[in-house]
């Protein structure tokens, strides 16, 4: 397994490759996170077809580009598991996944399943209406020195 990072932030994408080779008939690879299988056609992984190699072997590839959210927080386990006719090899590693900051809304917690985007929202509110006081008292002083 190649190209997985040691820490992902919320809002990035794995982009992890598992290569079986030597194998006969060609290896059949499996993406696992969490311990829970990723479907095949879920869009989140990318099988390459099998190659021969000279030796009358097969060499098969497949990537998962999956993006990283705050269900994934604090740590992403993922596997690839490699399997021909009855035998099966693994490989895998654990991931920390540390939330992004991105902006006011971030940093209430907003947009997460965890979390409803209610605290960002009041914040915005507040600032609307501390503007709109702010114009207010802009235009009384105006007023004042005519």
């Amino acid at each position: 397994m190649t190209g997985a990072q040691r820490v992902y932030r919320t809002g990035q994408q794995t982009n992890i490759t598992c290569t079986a080779e030597h194998a006969r008939p060609p290896a059949s690879i499996t993406f696992l996170v969490g311990g829970r299988e990723v479907h095949p056609r879920s869009g989140y992984v990318q099988d390459s077809p099998p190659w021969a190699d000279p030796n009358g072997t097969y060499t098969t590839r497949a990537r998962l580009t999956l993006p990283v959210t705050g269900d994934h927080v604090p740590a992403l386990a993922i596997t690839c598991r490699a399997r021909v006719l009855t035998l099966s090899v693994e490989d895998s590693v654990n991931v920390r996944v540390e939330r992004a900051a991105n902006g006011l809304l971030s940093l209430f917690g907003a947009g997460t399943r965890h979390s409803p985007p209610l605290p960002a929202l009041v914040m915005l509110v507040a600032a609307g209406l501390l503007q709109v006081v702010a114009v207010r008292l802009l235009s009384n002083a105006c007023l004042w020195r005519r």
